[in-house]
């Protein structure tokens, strides 16, 4: 329903009907940044925004890359469906979302909250004329308008039911970042090889730290090895030519060459594809030493 690549998200709908909660909580799960226009609204010493500046916060939100923006505010609305990604609808029933309003209104944890506006007494917290004319005379137009970034939801099952279809922000994110194991996967007498846990065997990323060297000579008929020096110096053989390097330096070496190294040095190991025992054969040993 929300696409990888959905970086700007309008929560519009009645008083009542999640708006906030929803906001919230996808801000969570997708890691984009949130603005509550209650929050932009609302002042720390109880009075309200002024319309121009707070137009003018709006803009540079909504001009921003990145944003989840939860609120109606009829005057930019228009403008929040035009640069909007994804617009969602909670059109939930008037009596449900009415409901909710007087009932959060009498909730002392949520008086106070900045992305929460009472409007005086519980019996004014939910205007039954001025929601159905938000609806009516402004979000339908514009769902019309916009109807292929438009997705409407109409229960709060519904609404939680997306939230529960993505993972959380730290559990995406270890999908996405490799951290170094500390275990090494491979060992000689000279060096520790590191390898990072990918999702994908065209590609093998590992880091060697090289206190000596190779114990053998090595060739891959098969595999590039791209040795990038994260620290130190040391010094190459490839195919009987030698080559010294330092720090910033990148050695590739292609596929069926003969090849050692040695020294102290702390190097990046990028293969591809990645390793496999059968293509390779260890001959003499390091000379380098």
């Amino acid at each position: 329903m929300i696409k990888t690549n959905t970086k700007k998200i309008a929560i519009v709908g009645m008083v009542g009907s999640g708006k906030s909660y929803l906001a919230k909580s996808l801000g969570e799960k997708l890691g984009l940044p949130v603005f509550h226009l209650d929050c932009l609204w609302n002042l720390p010493n109880g009075k309200y925004e002024q319309d121009k500046i707070l137009e003018k916060k709006i803009d540079e939100i909504v001009q921003s890359d990145k944003w989840i923006i939860d609120g109606n505010y009829r005057s930019s609305m228009a403008k929040r469906f035009e640069n909007a990604d994804l617009v969602i609808w909670l059109n939930l029933p008037t009596e449900i979302c009415a409901e909710s309003a007087k009932s959060r209104d009498e909730n002392s944890e949520t008086i106070g909250r900045p992305d929460y506006f009472a409007c005086g007494s519980s019996d004014d917290s939910f205007n039954v004329e001025a929601n159905l004319k938000t609806k009516e005379e402004y979000i339908m137009p514009l769902v019309v308008k916009h109807k292929t970034k438009v997705v409407e939801l109409n229960s709060r099952e519904d609404a939680n039911k997306l939230i529960s279809t993505f993972g959380s922000g730290k559990e995406r994110m270890n999908k996405c970042i490799k951290t170094l194991p500390e275990n090494p996967a491979f060992m000689q007498n000279g060096l520790k090889g590191y390898q990072y846990n990918l999702n994908t065997k065209e590609i093998g990323i590992y880091q060697v730290d090289c206190f000596k060297g190779h114990d053998r000579y090595h060739a891959d008929t098969v595999s590039t090895y791209i040795y990038y020096v994260l620290d130190g110096e040391g010094k190459f053989c490839v195919d009987g030519e030698i080559f010294s390097v330092r720090k910033g330096d990148l050695m590739e070496i292609p596929p069926s060459k003969e090849f050692v190294y040695a020294d102290d040095m702390k190097l990046m190991l990028i293969m591809t594809p990645d390793f496999d025992a059968k293509n390779c054969k260890s001959t003499k040993e390091n000379d380098l030493y």
